[in-house]
């Protein structure tokens, strides 16, 4: 027996020592090994890492000890208590090493840290009532719960901010949560959703993830005692060799699910310097901002809103900072607040030298150009020029009117308290003209009912919104940028839906909702007579073109122009037949809203009559919202269209096809004209698109005219795309009437038409020639048939 016992030690010893040799260990550490018991302090409930179920220890960090074990020969007694207890003996070195222990500085003169064997999020969890979590601030003057001696604990407690309530465990907290002891609770993603699930509480959920500028995620790790340094080395050797195979093992047992969330990542970290971060848990930040710029800035009952206020919210939860605003009326009073220190940041500052001497500015966050408003039956304004020696309303104060000012010094500026005042003065005609950024010049002439006023064009400057910060806050000036840089396009869509969707609460006034569809009409009346001065605006200009076209035949680009200034008269004609049909249906809803309201229907003295009074306008209104964004729509393809191409862009053809289409399509319809589609084109090659788009039109157009001059029961537009060896086909057919084969080789020089009354300029196949030949190097030729034509145009790759 004695014999066996031997040979079984000599045995166990020896595999123990081929097993360590294979880890490289020294004599040291492999006569540590052979000679020392190691006690771990394992924690009760740090599910699902180290944990007590059916009365055993089990988990993801017991398992991975136990592998270390297996590995090196180490022999390890787990003693299990709460991290209270756990900790006290670790200090005491009366255990040799504590798990799930995170890296702290402070505890550095007694800890040997390990890599982190797993790194989890640090969740902030809230009751349903509780309102949207925006970062640190969400919890000002909050209850927060935290487990006893966590590792962030000094610095939550540091930050002043809450009031702060420790717990034994996540079991504890969370029934405080439940129960309303707290407002908050701040716990590990995984050990919380345990407590979650252990207790059965459906009022609570998670609302973000809490971060600090020290404090990324929960960094789970072994420590081991200071002076037990030969331990600390087979720990870190052992753990180095464990493999992939291994680590997804334990992976997959413990964590499952969990591992795929963990592993996202799921909020993107600012790399913050020592000392910024130092900064951001020191400083708590004054913000002051007017209140008088909708919708950039606002008050709604007291409450300040706005998109730069949006933007603000964003920047200060991705980088924590801690943040109060003040609203106040005067631009003036700001700029001297920070000025004198008594105020830390202003959200909608722009550079000039003046600030430059007591404050430093941000990179912008967001910009909008600068837009002009005008009476509607003033023209459209390309050039800010044409503003000179008029009346010209700003808001005092305004970043850019020095600007503007000193480049156009001969524009008479009428400066204002704000732009509701602007907007008033030029709907009495005090004014010629008001300039402000485009989203606040729409929003305030839509609230407050400006019917006779327009966006009537845009200056050639942006406005580029930063945030303007004292000069001797530099590290908040470097933090912001920062956080800028990490504000998401999601984000951005998110802030910009919610301010494009506003919807107005106002008084139910029966004379403004008549004026504002009077208006609607005026306007289709307004691009009707347009339409006329346009078309007498086209003759002379073709008899101008006619005499001087031998000397400017090389200025092709200026005939690009004036040929969609020839188009545009029949696009207006598209959009009033397009049109047709929406603002019939927007009377009819009118006189529906009318009819139920003259016929008494409504008792106003009973709350019930009234809350199916504002029922049934509330279902008509939004009727009368999808019919207008149907004409919105039909506008966004006439601006579209007449946007420069500022560079080619990779695509397939079909995309300008469609546009067009988009355009015509109506028009054709209603003249009874048959579509027929075959596209056999997948090819993307680098195309000017808006200038396609004309092509297209122009030889849609002249289909649709020739069918006017030639009628035909079945009156067919075939369009048909092909993908070639060396490049793409496109050819446009109809069955109306073929072109003289006398004429066919001069139906793309300039001025030469075929259409009678003088309908056609002579331009839109010359410039179609033009585009297609020279900006696109490929050709554009005309083909007969037995009865129709078809233009083939070629782009080659």
């Amino acid at each position: 027996m004695n014999t066996f016992f031997k040979l079984f030690l000599l045995i166990f010893i020896s595999t123990s020592v081929l097993t360590a040799q294979s880890i490289k260990l020294t004599n040291e550490e492999l006569h540590y090994i052979n000679t020392n018991q190691v006690k771990v302090a394992m924690l009760q409930g740090l599910y699902p890492f180290s944990f007590i179920s059916d009365g055993k220890l089990q988990g993801f960090s017991h398992d991975l000890l136990l592998l270390i074990s297996q590995k090196s020969g180490l022999k390890m007694d787990f003693e299990v208590s709460s991290w209270s207890s756990n900790i006290e003996k670790f200090k005491k070195n009366q255990v040799d090493i504590i798990d799930g222990i995170s890296y702290k500085k402070s505890r550095t003169p007694f800890t040997n840290f390990t890599k982190p064997y797993y790194e989890v999020p640090l969740i902030v969890f809230e009751k349903e009532s509780f309102k949207n979590y925006e970062g640190l601030n969400s919890l000002k003057n909050k209850k927060i719960g935290i487990t006893s001696g966590v590792f962030y604990g000094d610095m939550v407690k540091k930050l002043n901010l809450f009031e702060i309530h420790e717990f034994k465990n996540n079991d504890e907290k969370m029934a405080a949560l439940a129960f309303g002891k707290v407002d908050a609770v701040i716990a590990s993603y995984m050990s919380g959703q345990k407590a979650l699930i252990k207790g059965a509480y459906s009022n609570i959920n998670i609302v973000g993830e809490f971060q600090l500028p020290e404090i990324k995620k929960e960094d789970l790790r072994f420590g081991i005692t200071k002076e037990n340094k030969v331990l600390y080395s087979i720990i870190q050797k052992t753990t180095a060799s464990i493999d992939i195979l291994e680590w997804e093992k334990l992976t997959s047992k413990w964590l499952g699910a969990s591992a795929k969330y963990l592993s996202e990542k799921k909020t993107k970290y600012i790399n913050f310097t020592s000392k910024e971060s130092k900064f951001i848990s020191e400083k708590h930040i004054k913000c002051i901002i007017t209140n008088n710029w909708e919708p950039i800035l606002s008050s709604h009952e007291g409450k300040l809103t706005g998109i730069a206020l949006d933007y603000w919210k964003t920047i200060a939860k991705h980088a924590n900072i801690i943040n109060e605003c003040t609203q106040i009326n005067d631009l003036e009073t700001v700029y001297k607040q920070i000025e004198n220190k008594t105020s830390d940041i202003t959200l909608t500052a722009t550079i000039n030298q003046d600030r430059l001497k007591y404050a430093s500015f941000s990179k912008p966050y967001l910009s909008y150009p600068v837009a002009i408003a005008t009476k509607i039956d003033k023209s459209f304004i390309s050039n800010t020029s044409f503003l000179n020696n008029k009346k010209v309303s700003i808001v005092k104060d305004y970043g850019i009117y020095d600007l503007i000012k000193s480049k156009y010094p001969r524009i008479n500026f009428i400066q204002v308290e704000n732009t509701q005042e602007a907007l008033k003065l030029l709907a009495n005609e005090k004014v010629y003209a008001v300039i402000d950024i485009l989203p606040v010049l729409s929003h305030q002439i839509g609230k407050y009912g400006f019917t006779n006023i327009k966006i009537s064009g845009t200056t050639e400057f942006n406005f580029d919104m930063k945030v303007m910060v004292r000069n001797d806050y530099k590290e908040l000036t470097s933090v912001i940028n920062k956080s800028i840089d990490l504000i998401s396009e999601e984000e951005k869509n998110i802030i910009s839906k919610k301010w494009t969707s506003v919807k107005y609460d106002q008084v139910f006034d029966f004379e403004i909702l008549q004026n504002t569809f009077i208006g609607i009409f005026l306007i289709g009346f307004y691009f009707l007579y347009k339409h006329v001065l346009l078309k007498k605006y086209n003759q002379t200009l073709e008899l101008r073109i006619q005499e001087e076209v031998q000397k400017n035949r090389e200025k092709d680009m200026q005939m690009l122009h004036q040929s969609r200034m020839a188009q545009m008269g029949e696009l207006i004609s598209m959009i009033a037949h397009q049109w047709r049909q929406p603002l019939n249906s927007i009377a009819a809803t009118v006189l529906n809203v009318q009819t139920h309201i003259d016929l008494n229907k409504f008792d106003f003295k009973e709350n019930k009559s009234r809350e199916k009074l504002a029922e049934f306008t509330s279902n008509q209104f939004n009727n009368i919202d999808f019919y207008l964004s149907s004409l919105s729509e039909t506008l966004d393809d006439f601006r579209n269209f007449y946007k420069p191409n500022k560079k080619a862009e990779m695509m397939s053809v079909g995309k300008p096809i469609q546009t067009a289409l988009t355009i015509i399509k109506s028009s054709l319809s209603s003249n009874n004209i048959t579509l027929i589609e075959k596209y056999n084109s997948n090819l993307e090659l680098f195309l000017f698109k808006n200038e396609l788009i004309q092509v297209f039109l122009n030889l849609l157009e002249n289909s649709q005219d020739s069918f006017k001059e030639n009628p035909n029961v079945n009156s067919t537009i075939t369009i048909e795309t092909k993908d070639l060896d060396n490049g793409i086909s496109i050819e446009f057919s109809d069955n109306a009437s073929s072109i003289d084969e006398e004429i066919v080789e001069k139906i793309f020089d300039p001025y030469f038409s075929t259409k009678s009354d003088k309908k056609g300029s002579g331009l839109g196949l010359y410039m179609s020639k033009i585009i297609i030949e020279e900006h696109h190097r490929g050709s554009i030729s005309a083909k007969n048939y037995e009865k129709g034509v078809g233009f083939i145009v070629f782009i080659p790759k």
